[in-house]
């Protein structure tokens, strides 16, 4: 039972329990996956400084500032670390300037909260190959290249602890009342046909664990991806029923898709800005913009 040696570092830099980080705790090595956004940086820092660890590797699961924007920082403050990402992503943490600008247009204040990134130095700056691994001794730590949320977008498997650490890839899963209520994630420009493959993908390793990176890890994983599977058809069908009765505003399919999925209410309801301008806002804006764009071309 490796479980243990994965543990969950709270990153939310407006509120709590929103945005992890994994510290991967292996016999030789140590790893972080997702340090999440420069403005909750000070948090793993703390933790690391706790366990009296340093990081050896540092994996985003992408590069979008609420996972990988602390990235930088981290291997600063840690010389000798190394940095494998997507190699779609890496050329946007040595120069994140583009990234910047294009995070300020789609989440407005929402980005002023994560924080902007430090650039890194291109030599500590790895690409990761589809089915590549490190192996942290005793842990192995496996590339699982899904690009339903983005197109440089991985998942990390670990074996040894069946845990899928999934960052956007199958969604937002967040506990409340004892209750999983969960959205998918889906900015633009979304591709349901990548988003859907990269949910079978990871159902095909046969998970018992899933670790969003919003937030936590939870057991019964394939119940959970095919539940979403699900979840993700049913969002695409309803922004297209929207956009052929001539609508394209993200208002408009939330107020649809409130009254069909419950899950949407608490996210919804929820007052947090990283919530609401994160989460389900531009979930809504990909599904729109997917679903007008095709509507348009048939």
């Amino acid at each position: 039972m490796h479980l243990e040696s994965i543990l969950v570092v709270d990153v939310t830099p407006v509120g709590e329990g929103l945005i992890s980080a994994f510290i991967v705790l292996g016999g030789d090595k140590t790893a972080v996956v997702d340090p999440g956004p420069i403005n909750g940086y000070n948090k793993l820092k703390v933790k690391l400084e706790e366990l009296d660890v340093k990081p050896d590797y540092i994996i985003p699961t992408h590069i979008h500032l609420d996972h990988g924007g602390a990235s930088c920082r981290l291997a600063r403050d840690y010389p000798g670390a190394k940095i494998y990402v997507h190699p779609r992503g890496a050329k946007h943490l040595v120069d994140p300037s583009k990234l910047w600008s294009a995070s300020k247009t789609v989440l407005g204040p929402v980005a002023d909260a994560y924080g902007q990134p430090d650039p890194c130095e291109e030599s500590i700056v790895f690409e990761t190959e589809d089915g590549g691994k490190i192996d942290l001794g005793g842990l192995t730590l496996q590339f699982i290249h899904t690009p339903g949320h983005a197109s440089h977008h991985q998942s990390i498997w670990i074996p040894e602890a069946s845990v899928m650490l999934s960052g956007d890839s199958a969604g937002v899963v967040l506990r409340t009342n004892n209750v999983k209520v969960f959205i998918p994630t889906t900015p633009p420009p979304f591709k349901p046909d990548f988003y859907v493959s990269s949910i079978e993908k990871m159902i095909g390793f046969s998970p018992q664990y899933i670790g969003p990176t919003h937030y936590g890890i939870y057991d019964d994983a394939v119940k959970y991806l095919e539940g979403h599977l699900k979840q993700i058809k049913l969002w695409v069908d309803i922004a297209l029923e929207v956009a052929k009765s001539g609508h394209t505003s993200p208002e408009e399919f939330l107020k649809r898709i409130k009254e069909a999925d419950e899950n949407a209410l608490f996210f919804l309801e929820n007052s947090n800005p990283i919530v609401q301008g994160s989460f389900i806002y531009t979930t809504a804006v990909g599904l729109m913009d997917y679903a007008v764009k095709t509507i348009k071309a048939s």
